[in-house]
């Protein structure tokens, strides 16, 4: 399964663990961890409370499959507007605050904040479509095991004061008009997260 997922077998035991308490795996002595009678019900029932989304229990690696396409162009199409956005600044801001890892007040809020600015690059495109992509983007990155594996990344304050600077590096290129720049940065920065997730 992890050569098929192309992710680590820590990444695999943590999905399985987190399956379990959600109560769509079980394990038999013998079988293994197998889907639970009940799985089919438990799906429906979140799908009907999330309004029907498809994407609310997309893995890790699907989603930054789909970052990896959108984030980098929507970076480069908010460089052609080269305006300032004071609640990314906000937000970026706010990312200077050391990270207590020990704390899962302080981890949530720095998973809030870099969400938010990964959204707020939408917005800044001033396109309401691809503002609104960036956004169902956000709330995938707000699910349990994304938050798992980022607060993993957490741990290490080196890595954690190198994504401040790569997001400062995209908002700089946005505002001051370098598309090219902006878009490298955001694809580098994405490129980053997959390896320190150990998603490549």
């Amino acid at each position: 399964m992890a050569r098929q997922l192309g992710v680590g077998r820590s990444t695999i035991r943590e999905a399985l663990a987190l399956l379990h308490l959600d109560g769509l795996v079980e394990t038999r002595r013998g079988a293994g961890s197998i889907i639970s009678r009940m799985a089919e019900e438990i799906v429906r029932q979140r799908r009907s409370a999330d309004g029907g989304s498809d994407h609310t229990d997309a893995s890790p690696s699907a989603l930054l499959d789909v970052r990896e396409l959108i984030e980098p162009a929507a970076a480069r199409w908010a460089a052609t507007n080269a305006r300032a956005d004071a609640f990314a600044e906000s937000l970026l801001k706010g990312q200077g605050t050391p990270v207590a890892v020990e704390d899962p007040e302080s981890r949530t809020a720095w998973n809030d904040r870099d969400r938010l600015f990964h959204r707020q690059i939408g917005v800044m495109t001033g396109n309401p479509v691809l503002a609104s992509i960036c956004e169902d983007i956000a709330e995938t990155m707000d699910q349990v095991l994304w938050q798992h594996l980022r607060d993993g990344v957490l741990t290490e304050p080196d890595r954690v004061r190198l994504f401040e600077a790569e997001h400062r590096m995209i908002y700089e290129a946005i505002v001051s008009g370098s598309p090219d720049a902006a878009e490298f940065h955001s694809r580098e920065h994405i490129k980053r997260v997959r390896r320190y997730m150990a998603l490549d």
